[in-house]
């Protein structure tokens, strides 16, 4: 018979904490495998920088950054004795307890909770959670796992509070515990030497995905004494490099674009003609090219879906020639599969720009451009900020120009050189 089965990710309990594509990989790997074995998954994630309830509330939204860097809520506590003596505030860094007390409550069915950990020294958080959920729902077990479950195991047996701790890799101990404690049998077990045959991560269960991180290997060939990776994982496995490809097209598919309509506002062309004339394939390319407007194809989208063949089906445009001879401008127009905000689409943009891989392709600029001012430009898109617009959250229209001619001659020599 399904469990319903209750991820908690706990507090950090720090002087400092800083987001860092910090996400509860080992846990949601487990979510993932318990679905697979038909049991129905729920999370709490003590951490989550988004949680709607503390902003309603007046807690202030920390900053955040593009691709999931920032800051964490976080709220002021006692030091530990031991902790006296440092002068710097100590934190809880993540929702309230009072906050983590009403999610708990929307989870009175729960069959099982499963506790991860993190740094050793977090292991103050972890404490508090369980300390929190024995006191709202004290009938249901709880098991721990994670890092400090792990290299401090006596220590978590001893203090932590939860009824069971498992040391190591968690996925076969939590389905044969679930076999032990409620007689679940176990439908799917995944070959613990073979990465590729474990379930995706449910990472579905985050509220809002900034990013996602991506196992490619677990474990270490090397034993530094320095280093717990080898004690965390006994073996160095790695995954095919093709099915971390396969994972990666099918979150990109899951979490990226739906579908996208590009129009490019262009500068006639050599194609085109002077004054009007018969055009053998196009008759409105045999207008006068300096004196109209005309809808025509572009290659644009071809070339997209050529070079990103997931948006294949989903990805097209036309293109709309205007009569200036040079300095072109292109609007996009796509549905996301997740919400979005106008500063967030926009802070995408900035942080490219600053990125080595896109530096003198894309840029931002706060200028109130006209077509002649990007005359010269080698960028591929100079994004307008100012006319970002998004509606109910993830229909997003953008606007960015380039110049047609001397841009485009730009990445044609860079892929010479490349080549």
């Amino acid at each position: 018979m399904s469990k319903n089965i209750l991820l908690i990710n706990p507090w950090i309990h720090d002087f400092a904490a800083y987001d860092l594509w910090l996400k509860p990989l080992g846990l949601l790997y487990l979510g993932g495998l318990l679905r697979q074995n038909g049991h129905q998954v729920h999370f709490i994630d003590c951490l989550d920088p988004y949680h709607p309830v503390m902003l309603r509330e007046g807690h202030k939204q920390p900053q955040r950054h593009t691709y999931g860097r920032g800051k964490f809520f976080r709220q002021v506590i006692p030091k530990p004795d031991s902790l006296k003596m440092i002068p710097k505030n100590y934190c809880r860094y993540g929702i309230t307890p009072e906050i983590f007390r009403q999610e708990l409550n929307k989870h009175q069915d729960t069959d099982i909770f499963l506790v991860t950990s993190m740094m050793t020294y977090w292991y103050p958080g972890v404490f508090e959670a369980i300390k929190i959920i024995k006191e709202v729902l004290p009938k249901i077990p709880i098991v721990l796992g994670g890092k400090y479950a792990t290299l401090c195991y006596e220590h978590a047996v001893k203090y932590s509070g939860a009824d069971f701790v498992i040391s190591g890799a968690g996925e076969k101990q939590i389905l044969n515990l679930l076999q032990d404690v409620s007689g679940e049998k176990i439908s799917f077990m995944p070959d613990e030497e073979k990465l590729d045959s474990y379930p995706y991560p449910a990472f579905d269960l985050i509220r809002k995905i900034d990013q996602l991180p991506i196992t490619t290997s677990r474990g270490c060939p090397y034993r530094c004494s320095y280093c717990c990776s080898y004690i965390l994982n006994k073996k160095f496995l790695r995954r095919d490099p093709i099915n971390v490809a396969d994972e990666i097209e099918y979150w990109h598919n899951k979490f990226g674009v739906k579908k996208a309509l590009l129009t490019t506002a262009h500068s006639y062309t050599a194609t085109q003609s002077l004054v009007d004339g018969p055009a053998a394939k196009d008759f409105r390319r045999g207008r006068a090219a300096a004196a109209n407007i005309a809808p025509s194809t572009t290659g644009a989208a071809i070339a997209t879906t050529l070079t990103i063949p997931s948006l294949k089906g989903k990805f097209d445009g036309i293109s709309i020639r205007v009569p200036s001879i040079c300095g072109s401008l292109i609007d996009v127009t796509a549905v996301l599969k997740k919400k979005v905000t106008v500063e967030q689409v926009n802070k995408a943009f900035e942080d490219a720009s600053k990125n080595p891989l896109w530096k003198g392709i894309v840029m931002v600029s706060k200028d109130q451009l006209v077509s002649t001012d990007i005359l010269g430009t080698t960028y591929s898109a100079i994004v307008e900020p100012e006319f970002t617009k998004v509606i109910d959250g993830d229909l997003v229209k953008v606007i960015a120009w380039y110049d047609n001619e001397y841009g485009y001659s730009c990445r044609l020599v860079e892929m010479v050189e490349k080549m």
